[in-house]
């Protein structure tokens, strides 16, 4: 099952399912949700419900294994599970190209327009550090991973050596063995004590304006110390990983201006952890916009009492 979650390993199959959040490999496999084709759940009156089956077309009407998906244990307490799964790829290897950010886009944007990549990943020079993968201090790094058929994989892997090269030099290189960088990458945000980690996602050509607004804020610790950041060049991902500064409220004044500019290109902005003080201030989800009329109606069907998870969306 190809779902690389963020976390460190410890997370469960019900929490990744009921979170639906997904790692780096997006482009290639897509979100949890496309694997989850059957499951079973407790609702809040107590009833056991069945949704899905034991194959890929079982859906007759509303597809509610999707609807838990992402959820948050807001509407019932997913006990069981069926996955689509795919085979092991024959092969795996990782491009690494470090450079200025300019450069790096523009590199990553080539090769997304003529391959085939599972992941396009951008590291900021402070995360580049932590996974041990940065040239020098001011470097940010392109993951670039393919996997599939022996033969694709060395085809598409040289292919994106001479485009990397044409582009910035002899900055690249090749991980053959690249499971132990992809699990550091997964468990980047769990892996120090940060209390600042937020997550933005937008369209793919939306991205990388607001990637510009995040590295402008690594030029000091004013609202965040010890910014890292990662995002998906491919999908529209963003999650950046900081310490609250000690005044908070430039970071609130910070997160409400990348969240402005994230929903007005018709994304969004989630705080995922942050200290009381901050939110206090900003509410972790954002505007809902009109889903959050359907939220409150399935929700009310589902537990009109609110038992699950109370004030998780909605106070």
């Amino acid at each position: 099952m190809p779902i690389k979650a963020p976390d460190d390993g410890r997370s469960t199959l019900g929490g990744i399912i009921a979170t639906g959040l997904a790692g780096a490999n997006t482009p290639g496999y897509g979100y949890p949700r496309s694997f989850v084709i059957g499951l079973r759940a407790i609702l809040a009156d107590g009833r056991l419900i069945k949704a899905g089956g034991n194959v890929v077309k079982n859906v007759a009407g509303y597809d509610l294994c999707k609807l838990f998906t992402g959820s948050y244990g807001t509407l019932g307490f997913i006990t069981e599970l069926t996955f689509k799964l795919r085979p092991l790829p024959a092969d795996a290897r990782t491009v690494l190209v470090s450079a200025g950010l300019s450069s790096l886009i523009s590199t990553a944007r080539e090769i997304r327009q003529q391959l085939f990549p599972n992941a396009l990943e951008l590291l900021s020079p402070g995360l580049s550090k932590q996974l041990g993968v940065n040239g020098s201090a001011n470097d940010y790094c392109v993951l670039i991973h393919f996997d599939g058929s022996a033969r694709g994989v060395i085809w598409q892997t040289a292919q994106a050596l001479r485009i990397a090269r044409e582009r910035v030099g002899n900055h690249c290189l090749t991980l053959d063995e690249d499971d132990d960088l992809w699990r550091k990458l997964s468990a980047a945000p769990v892996e120090h004590d940060d209390d600042l980690i937020w997550r933005a996602v937008l369209k793919p050509g939306d991205l990388l304006s607001f990637v510009d607004d995040v590295a402008s804020l690594e030029k000091g610790d004013t609202s965040h110390v010890s910014l890292r950041w990662q995002a998906g060049l491919a999908d529209g991902r963003l999650r950046a990983i900081a310490r609250a500064p000690a005044y908070h409220r430039e970071a609130v004044r910070e997160l409400r201006r990348l969240r402005h500019e994230a929903e007005k290109r018709g994304g969004s902005l989630v705080l995922e952890k942050a200290p009381v003080e901050i939110k206090k201030e900003l509410d972790s989800w954002g505007s809902l916009g009109s889903a959050g009329v359907l939220m409150k109606r399935v929700k009310q069907q589902l537990d009109p009492e609110n038992l699950f998870s109370p004030g998780r969306f909605f106070t």
